[in-house]
């Protein structure tokens, strides 16, 4: 069955666009709302009545576990993790090739590789900020080297307590299939969007590249590891009986 009011909560840069699409199209006629990952946007949404809040079938986009206590009907989340390294790499690809971005104007356009990318941070973004987004909002604003085990325990309890369907992004067509047994949706037919072409792989990246990524995201690392575990248990049989 259709949930509704469902959360997706879209992980930048983790296949989330083309997923989004797909999710709307369950929802024919329905009433969206697609967060931003900016404050006046969830100001915006905070400060619409209760009743607008509760009316929106489908909350989407780039905001904090927590979103759902802003709205009075129950409601069920969904999400997709990626492995940090490849995140990394297809976030700095994609803002290189986008000049209006946040972070090119604040000092991207100095870091030479991605290595210096992760090296030199100017974003949070790039620091465990899965691990960040599963955390109640005040911890996705610490500072660069202020996430710790205890968030890494605290988005690993949300996506096992509180996520219907848990995704990764190396398992697309997976995902897809365990939300239709799980909400019976049909029409999962895609083309990728918001890919970023030209981006190189990461097998071509040095060691060193890797190394510095996974150490400025080692509770990422740690955290998609666990949602390809819920994934790959949802396909498991219930045995639990009444």
């Amino acid at each position: 069955m259709t949930p509704r009011p469902l959360i997706f909560l879209h992980m930048p840069k983790a296949g989330g666009t083309t997923l989004e699409g797909i999710v709307k199209r369950q929802y024919p006629g329905g009433r969206f709302f697609r967060f931003t990952g900016m404050a006046e946007n969830v100001a915006a949404f905070c400060a619409l009545p209760e009743s607008e809040r509760a009316a929106f079938d489908v909350l989407s986009g780039h905001e904090y576990f927590g979103i759902h206590e802003h709205v009075r009907s129950p409601c069920t989340y969904i999400t997709m993790l990626r492995h940090p390294v490849d995140r990394i790499v297809s976030l700095y690809h994609y803002v290189r090739r986008t000049p209006d971005h946040y972070l090119y104007n604040f000092g991207f356009a100095d870091r030479r590789d991605v290595e210096d990318f992760v090296r030199r941070p100017i974003t949070p973004e790039i620091d465990n900020w899965q691990t960040r987004l599963l955390n109640p909002r005040p911890e996705r604003f610490l500072p660069v080297g202020g996430v710790d085990e205890a968030m890494l325990e605290r988005a690993m309890a949300n996506l096992a307590e509180h996520f219907a369907v848990v995704g990764v992004t190396e398992r697309f067509d997976d995902t897809l299939e365990l939300l239709r047994m799980r909400f019976g949706w049909t029409d999962l037919s895609y083309e990728r969007r918001n890919a970023t072409p030209g981006r190189s792989s990461v097998d071509e990246l040095p060691a060193s590249a890797v190394g510095a990524i996974l150490e400025a995201n080692r509770f990422d690392a740690q955290l998609h590891g666990f949602a390809a575990e819920l994934l790959e248990a949802g396909f498991l049989p219930n045995d639990d009986c009444d």
